[in-house]
């Protein structure tokens, strides 16, 4: 079946660039029960869908662990250690805790008050914004950058998909009874 489904995808590409966004499952029609075969012995169609007609399993049993930890925290927080924070801090604590913010900071690192060679990188800012001049695509410079953009992009994502998958079976391993689950 799994020939089937990756030759119906590959033999229905044009179809799939046809489709308006959206969520879409691919119905196969074959009648000939052929998984080798080609098209036009199967059909393929492709219905639309929303993200409510999707089957998940029940996630409430992780979710409730997850509340039921986050109260028993609270509740060790507020006997032990917020005593303590709300003790030692003083409005003058919080003003420099609040400008030391990291958000603040790399604004203030890069503003022209706190770093005057700065003034200079606006300087060239204000100069190729007012002078841009349009680069050839055949340039090996222009397709070294394109290349090192895609590159950079395609990394990143990777990155992405691989911290959401560590973060996804961290959170199966704690609450949810483990990667396994799922197949359950």
């Amino acid at each position: 079946m799994a020939r089937l489904e990756h030759r119906a995808i590959l033999e229905s590409v044009g179809n799939l660039n046809d489709l308006a966004p959206g969520l879409y499952e691919m119905r196969i029609d074959n009648p000939t029960g052929d998984p080798d075969c080609h098209k036009p012995q199967f059909q393929v169609r492709f219905e639309e869908r929303r993200v409510e007609d999707l089957n998940f399993p029940d996630q409430a049993p992780a979710f409730e662990g997850v509340r039921a930890l986050s109260e028993h925290n609270v509740a060790l927080y507020e006997t032990f250690v917020g005593p303590w924070v709300r003790f030692y801090t003083t409005p003058w604590s919080a003003e420099v805790l609040r400008q030391l913010h990291p958000a603040r900071t790399s604004r203030l690192m890069y503003s022209e008050r706190f770093s005057p060679w700065m003034t200079g990188v606006k300087w060239l800012a204000e100069m190729v914004e007012t002078a841009p001049a349009p680069i050839d695509s055949d340039t090996p410079y222009r397709q070294w950058e394109t290349l090192l953009s895609d590159s950079i992009a395609s990394t990143l994502e990777l990155a992405g998909t691989t911290r959401d998958s560590m973060y996804e079976m961290g959170f199966r391993s704690l609450y949810g009874g483990g990667w396994w689950s799922e197949n359950e």
